[in-house]
Formats: structure tokens, sequence, C-alpha cells
């Protein structure tokens, strides 16, 4: 690997850990700060968390358009978007000094917003600048990124709780100025990337980009969507749940989340690394989804719970595995199916405002709908929705499949013949 690449490859590790623990480093202080001592209403909390997902469904598909004009570097355009989500980070520690339970919300809730638009911009271009320079390598860099992201989630509230001891404004000035120091160090030291032909690369993007919206991209988008809102779905419902009727503790439901998120990261850099071996990629997700039927249905067996703790593991883990390939083997796949051996940077960054905002939207559906539905019925028939929810993804994706495969056998015999006559 080129000394370069290594430098590149290590910014990018980096800058994707900071931006997922600038997002979520919220989720172990703020709600108990919002809610209880600022007396916000559970709804205004909710918006203020729910709005970062909003601008990621507008302003990702902005940041392709962005990149395909080739106004900026992708560099620019990288450096800006984290400059942004750290300054605004940093700006957010004076929320504890408004005194106005309608301005403090109002406040938290523009921060949050702007935030939002410079990490959607900065994940947008870390995805485009991995597979557009590092392409060679795609296929362990993407799944990388991916896994790194998931960790730094599951570490940043971890982070931001310790922090929090000493005050409000230290976890936003701790991890905003790391983030901006970061940025500054990328400013300088960040390679370049390397130019293609703007005439035939935007060419390329114009010609494929059509492809983008054909029927087996957009259900691997989907596919990227219903392992998202799984995750998040299960997130906001198995604790309740194993609180409420079993009397687990907080240690005891978050050793049982662990068992998800380990066998998620591993499941996602494994997946990765064969989908470049395989034929088609979206054989590895198909394998998957069965497992995740398999492990939804040991989470909705209550009679098997009732003594024995490692039916939740198990499940847990089983739902980690199946859902670890679907982003990283469905995103792979639509890249070879629409930009061939090597895909333009324009395929790439149409391809992640697709598929960022389809991620998005399942982890903002998640809690929302496990919410409404917790309220009107059991968990064991929310388990069995989501299980007939995952059959037909799993018969979608099939179908898709088989049916894209059997056109580009046509094509093939098609072009074979005409090339014989």
């Amino acid at each position: 690997m080129p000394p370069s690449w290594r430098r590149m490859l290590l910014y990018l590790c980096v800058a994707c850990f900071l931006e997922g623990i600038t997002y979520s480093h919220l989720g172990s202080f703020f709600n108990v700060y919002a809610i209880r001592e600022r007396h916000l209403s559970a709804t205004q909390y909710g918006i203020i968390l729910g709005s970062y997902s909003v601008m990621v469904l507008i302003i990702t598909p902005l940041t392709a358009a962005l990149v395909a004009a080739r106004a900026f570097t992708d560099k620019t355009i990288l450096c800006s978007g984290m400059t942004l989500d750290a300054v605004f980070t940093l700006f957010m520690a004076a929320a504890s000094e408004i005194s106005s339970k309608t301005h403090f919300f109002l406040f938290c809730l523009l921060m949050r917003v702007v935030q939002a638009i410079g990490r959607a911009s900065a994940v947008l271009m870390l995805y485009v600048i991995a597979g557009a320079q590092l392409e060679k390598i795609n296929h362990v860099v993407i799944p990388l990124l991916e896994t790194i992201y998931g960790a730094s989630v599951v570490v940043g509230p971890v982070v931001s709780g310790f922090l929090n001891l000493s005050g409000f404004f230290l976890p936003f000035v701790s991890i905003g100025g790391s983030l901006l120091a970061f940025t500054l160090s990328a400013f300088c030291f960040f390679p370049d990337s390397e130019r293609a032909e703007p005439k035939q690369e935007a060419d390329d993007g114009q010609h494929n980009s059509c492809s983008i919206w054909s029927i087996p991209v957009l259900v691997n988008a989907l596919a990227c969507y219903h392992a998202f809102y799984l995750i998040s779905f299960n997130e906001s419902t198995l604790a309740v749940k194993l609180n409420k009727d079993y009397g687990f503790k907080s240690s005891e439901s978050g050793i049982v989340f662990l068992f998800s998120g380990i066998s998620y990261a591993v499941a996602s850099l494994v997946s990765g690394y064969y989908s470049k071996k395989v034929r088609d990629p979206r054989n590895i997700v198909l394998l998957g989804l069965i497992v995740v039927v398999v492990g939804i249905s040991l989470l909705g067996q209550k009679t098997l719970f009732e003594t024995r703790l490692w039916i939740f593991c198990l499940g847990q883990v089983l739902l980690g595995l199946g859902s670890g390939p679907m982003f990283v083997c469905c995103y792979l796949q639509s890249l070879r199916q629409i930009g061939g051996s090597s895909p333009s940077k324009d395929i790439y960054a149409s391809l992640m405002a697709l598929f960022n905002p389809a991620s998005s939207i399942g982890t903002m559906l998640g809690p929302f709908i496990s919410g409404i539905m917790m309220d009107n019925t059991n968990y064991e028939i929310l388990t069995a929705l989501n299980l007939l929810l995952t059959l037909i993804m799993l018969l979608a994706l099939a179908l898709t499949a088989r049916c894209s495969r059997s056109v580009s056998v046509t094509k093939v015999i098609t072009s074979d013949s005409v090339q014989k006559f």
C-alpha cells in the first residue's frame, strides 16, 4: 500500500470515529438534563434529536450534487463539513447559560440542525473519497468505515457520560474541540484527491445516474433501511421488555446489546471482504436475512425467556450477524451494477445520497414506530410483524437478484450473437 494511501486511510478512519462520537454523545446525559432540569417535554426532546435525521435527508443529496458540480475539491467539502459540525458542537456548550425554557429548546434545535448539515456532508465525503481514491481496496475500506462508525456510536455516550461528571459544558468542549483540532490537521496534511478528466467523469456520472433509480438498486437501499430499522427498533424495545417483564438491570441489558454490536461489526467486515470473491454480494445479504429471521424468532419466543438469559444473547448475536452484511454488500453490489469495474466519483456520491438517507430513515422510524406500537400491543406481536417484514424483504431481494442476473445473461448472449453475426 503506497504511503499516501496509508495516510489517507488513517485520516478517514479517525474522521469517521470522531464524527460518530459527535453524533451520539448526547445519549448518556442530555435526555436527563433537558427533561428533568430544563423541563422540556418528551416531544421537544424528540424534535431536537430527530432534526438530525431530517437534515441528513435534505443535505446528503445536495452534497452529492455539489460533488458532481466540481465547484470545490473533495478535501474542501470534507473539511468544511467537519468544521461546521465541530464549531456548533462547541457553541452548544453555551446552552446551560440560557434560562428560558423556550429559548433553550430553540437554541439546542438550531445547534443540532447546523451540526447535522456539517455531519451529513462530511460522512458522505468519507465514503466518496474512500471509494474513488482507494478503489482497489474499497471492499475492505467501506466495511472498515462502517464498523468504526458503529463502534464510535457506542463509545460516544460512554465518553460524554464520564465528561459530564464535571459539568454540562465539558462534553461539548472536549468532543467539539477534538474534532476541530483534527479538522485543522486534515486541512494541512490530508492528501489531495487525484483528479480525473472532468468531462469524461461528468459524462459517466450523468449516464449512470439514471440506473441509480432502477429497481435492483432501490431494493438494495430498502434492505439497508430494513437493517437499520431492525437495529433501532430492537434497541428501543428490548431493554424496556427485559426490565419490565424480567427485572433486568441496565448493566445486564447492556451486556445483551453488546453481543449484537460485536457480531454486527464482525459480520460487516467479513462480508465486505468476501463480497469481491462472490459473483453477487446479494447472496451474502440473503443468507444474512435468513439468519435475522432465526434471530427474531428466538427473541419473540416468550416461553423460553423466563429463565434462560442465553436465548436473549443468541437472538442478539444472530440479529447482528444477519444485519451486518446488508449495508456493505448492498452498497458494493450497487456500485458493481451501475459503475462496472471502475465507478466514477459521481456514482459513489449518488449512491451515498441514496443509502445514507435510507439508513437514517430506518434509524429514525425504528424508535418512533416501536413507541407507538408498544402502547397498543405486546412485544411478541411486534417481533412477529418484524419477522413478516423480514420475510417480505428476503423475497423481494431474492426476486430482484434473480431477475437482474437473468437480464445480464440475456444481454451477454445477445451481444455474443451480434458479434458472431
